[in-house]
């Protein structure tokens, strides 16, 4: 730390003195500097500044000190556990080692190691150099929600503040969270533009959070209904909550950026399906034609041999087609 004095003239005499370093031969020097007639006020002026300054520097610290439960950011908290070596891997193979380790607010799903060796058996590859650099980024960043969530937000959230959390009598509608996940920019045909080829700019991908909540607002069984959509995932947030397939192993481990929620399985997303307009327009004539096909023919159907299985067959497709 370091006093910066300006000229001070005093006795047909003027002294400079510029960033004197505050030390314990402070005091010393200055009173050597200062000696001389009337110069006694000098000094009992700079000595009660010295007093001051370390006064204020040891209460400012202790006001900023970090507390002690504050274990460091999230990169620090998952490296000190032991069992994130994977994601923290496919996190510094992308773009947000920086983030994740605190240049930003972030919460982070973090999947153990054991989930991405079942996550790379089911995909029957051997590690995350397997991937793409594109699907790696798309991958980590889906486990990287936007802002700091606690347990209560992620039950209780609401876009419209916490107040609107706290009137609410329908908690928990609100579960799907923006994650730092994207597609790449890509090309496609407007048909109504005159076949102009334009650039698509995909929106960030939302990540599912199925509380106990939002079943209990519903007033449907949470166990069953989440189970019948992931089969192969067991429904374990009766006093908290699911992330997409995944069971949360710890909630909310407060990091100096953000939470840190940890995850038996990697969370996997839904691809997105894009129907431009000509296929869209055969599908549709498809469907009238299918449908023509059914009131006119129906019972010239009947009458003729396996008439009922063609019948049935056109059926089949039509609700295919819908």
């Amino acid at each position: 730390m370091s006093l910066i004095i300006i000229s001070e003239a005093f006795h047909n005499q003027t002294i400079n003195i510029h960033f004197v370093s505050i030390s314990k031969n402070l005091f010393f020097n200055l009173t050597t500097l200062l000696r001389g007639k009337n110069n006694e006020r000098w000094i009992i002026f700079f000595a009660c500044s010295l007093f001051l300054l370390t006064s204020c520097e040891t209460e400012m610290d202790k006001y900023y000190e970090l507390p002690s439960w504050l274990k460091g950011n999230s990169w620090e908290v998952l490296e000190s556990k032991g069992n994130f070596s994977i994601f923290l891997k496919g996190v510094e193979k992308t773009s947000y080692k920086d983030l994740i380790q605190g240049k930003g607010q972030i919460t982070v799903m973090a999947p153990t190691d054991e989930a991405f060796k079942a996550y790379f058996a089911k995909r029957k590859i051997n590690s995350l150099d397997d991937l793409s650099a594109n699907e790696l980024d798309k991958l980590i960043a889906y486990h990287l929600v936007y802002y700091s969530f606690t347990k209560e937000r992620f039950e209780n959230y609401n876009p419209e503040g916490v107040d609107a959390e706290s009137e609410t009598t329908s908690p928990g509608l609100f579960y799907k969270f923006r994650t730092k996940s994207r597609d790449e920019i890509t090309t496609d045909t407007d048909f109504i533009d005159n076949n102009r080829i334009k650039k698509v700019m995909h929106k960030e991908r939302f990540l599912p959070v199925f509380s106990y909540n939002l079943f209990n607002s519903k007033h449907i069984n949470a166990k069953s209904n989440y189970e019948y959509f992931y089969p192969e995932s067991t429904w374990s947030g009766d006093n908290g909550f699911n992330v997409s397939n995944a069971t949360v192993n710890e909630y909310g481990i407060v990091t100096d950026n953000g939470y840190v929620y940890t995850l038996n399985q990697v969370v996997t997303h839904l691809k997105r399906f894009i129907i431009n307009c000509q296929k869209l327009q055969t599908i549709i004539l498809l469907k009238l034609s299918m449908i023509s096909l059914l009131i006119t023919n129906t019972m010239h159907l009947q009458q003729l041999p396996m008439g009922k299985e063609i019948l049935c067959f056109c059926i089949i497709i039509h609700q295919y087609l819908l």
